[in-house]
């Protein structure tokens, strides 16, 4: 028996191993500093750009875009005679209680000539408050990706658009799988698959508005990971959301009050989210300069 070639033919192999260890060492110690870079680069844009700010905008003009589009919903459901279940699921995501709701929703809708004017100004504020969301919208991808478009004015209008449909079905799939998880909030698989739908959903909603006005060289793979981002962001929110409403007094308290200010802070945070997005994807992508001044770290130490 060759012992000695069975010892060096052991050797080798020990060598090869920790040869193969030391590379994926190597490996993970480089992927882990390239995350590293990449969130405090993130955060650094963010700060640089004032990206909170333009958030507090975006999401004040995505409420007045949400509730014209309520009073619209309710003159549509009036015609079928669904007002009711409208407040019940309304109830069921804020926690507001259906009758109080009823009584808001027929006040904003009247009756006669009194639901016409009510349907034209939400229509007329609508349109407005879209055109401004827009507007905050697109001015953050131009500013972080240094590209200012001339738009035609039918270009304009669908780009507009897809920023309202982005984010009203973004918010209209969330309250849906909000109702449903709190009927079902008793189905131990639907509570492990719910986030998981509702994440898969919202990711497929937002590609297409991050992959239009990124630019025209952008791939999906790019935009992908942004929407990633805002999608998991969404999905803990509502989570937390949903659990704050079950577990504390303050929409009770104070009714509609509370639910329009829970309203509004959960846009803030959605909005925050998206335009989070943005900024990833164009430092992940080098399409932004950083300015080593922001970094979190390298001044404040």
């Amino acid at each position: 028996m060759d012992v000695g070639g069975g010892r060096r033919g052991d050797g080798c192999r020990a060598t090869t191993h920790r040869f193969y260890t030391s590379l994926e060492n190597v490996y993970d110690v480089r992927q882990q500093s390239r995350a590293s870079t990449v969130i405090r680069s993130t955060v650094a844009v963010v700060r640089e750009r004032h990206v909170t700010a333009d958030a507090a905008g975006l999401a004040y003009y995505a409420f007045n875009s949400l509730v014209p589009l309520l009073v619209l919903a309710y003159a549509a459901l009036t015609t079928f005679g669904t007002v009711p279940a409208l407040a019940h699921a309304l109830e069921l995501v804020t926690g507001v209680s259906a009758g109080e709701f009823e009584g808001v929703i027929s006040q904003l809708g009247g009756s006669g000539a009194g639901r016409i004017r009510a349907v034209t100004l939400a229509l007329v504020i609508s349109v407005w408050s879209t055109h401004r969301m827009f507007r905050a919208v697109d001015s953050i991808f131009a500013e972080v990706y240094g590209v200012r478009r001339e738009r035609s004015t039918t270009r304009g209008f669908l780009d507009s658009t897809l920023v309202l449909v982005t984010v009203t079905v973004g918010v209209a799939v969330m309250a849906g799988l909000g109702v449903a998880l709190a009927v079902r909030v008793s189905g131990l698989l639907w509570l492990g698959l719910g986030p998981v739908v509702l994440w898969l959903s919202l990711a497929v909603v937002f590609v297409p508005m991050y992959y239009v006005l990124s630019g025209p060289d952008v791939s999906v793979a790019e935009i992908a990971p942004g929407a990633a981002f805002a999608a998991s962001v969404w999905t803990v929110s509502l989570l937390v959301f949903r659990l704050y409403l079950t577990t504390s007094e303050t929409v009770e308290l104070y009714g509609i009050a509370g639910a329009v200010l829970l309203v509004l802070t959960w846009l803030y945070v959605g909005s925050f989210a998206l335009l989070v997005g943005v900024v990833l994807n164009a430092v992940r992508a080098g399409r932004v300069d950083v300015d080593e001044a922001w970094v979190p770290g390298e001044t404040d130490a």
